[in-house]
């Protein structure tokens, strides 16, 4: 049976999916493994079921408000996701 897979996977292109809660998820749990992967040509996803816009920023006073922390937030998973 094992060797079934391993041929299968030869012909196949390897592809890695990542499901998180929140972007910076991937960073602070994962990262080097998805970047590892991904520098050996695994095709490579990341999928968060948030854009963290409940997050904390700084204190409630300072937040710019939940629409542009989560479109930061967003811009900081896509950032580290090309590095």
């Amino acid at each position: 049976m094992g060797a079934i897979l391993y041929d299968i996977a030869m012909i196949s292109p390897l592809k890695l999916m990542c499901v998180l809660a929140h972007p910076d998820d991937e960073s602070l749990g994962m990262g080097g493994i998805l970047a590892k992967y991904s520098s050996e040509g695994v095709e490579t996803h990341l999928i968060t079921a948030t854009r963290r816009e409940k997050g904390r920023f700084g204190n409630a006073k300072e937040s710019p408000g939940m629409d542009i922390v989560a479109k930061m937030r967003e811009a900081d998973l896509y950032a580290a996701a090309k590095e």
